[in-house]
């Protein structure tokens, strides 16, 4: 499945592994947010939170398994953007914490992801 998309898109960067940073207006007019992985080609660097404008990109998948069970897992491929905008200096959405990372939703909510929860 191709992705096309006009709009800059921020992307977060931690231990070398990116998610991209998307959102939607829900019904009330407030927007929600959520992050997705994203995979670049070999070699390339981004800091975080670089907004890019993607030029070429499509949904991808893995398959895994472990002991107890096993799953796909979805990312985003891009091989080809444009940078938009220096990356912001402002607070990264993701902050470590043990073997989990944990952000707050925008209604102050502290939201907890574990490992398993994020594909890196």
């Amino acid at each position: 499945m191709n992705i096309s998309n006009d709009k800059n898109v921020m992307i977060f960067k931690q231990d070398n592994k990116y998610v991209a940073g998307i959102s939607k207006k829900n019904k009330d007019g407030e927007y929600e947010r959520a992050y997705f992985p994203i995979q670049f080609n070999q070699g390339v660097e981004l800091e975080n939170r670089t907004l890019i404008k993607i030029k070429n990109a499509w949904l991808s998948f893995y398959n895994w398994k472990n002991e107890d069970k096993k799953g796909t897992s979805f990312y985003i491929k891009c091989t080809d953007f444009d940078i938009a905008e220096e990356p912001k200096k402002e607070n990264n959405p993701f902050e470590e914490f043990g073997n989990s990372i944990t952000t707050e939703s925008d209604f102050g909510e502290q939201i907890r992801l574990e490992d398993t929860d994020l594909p890196f």
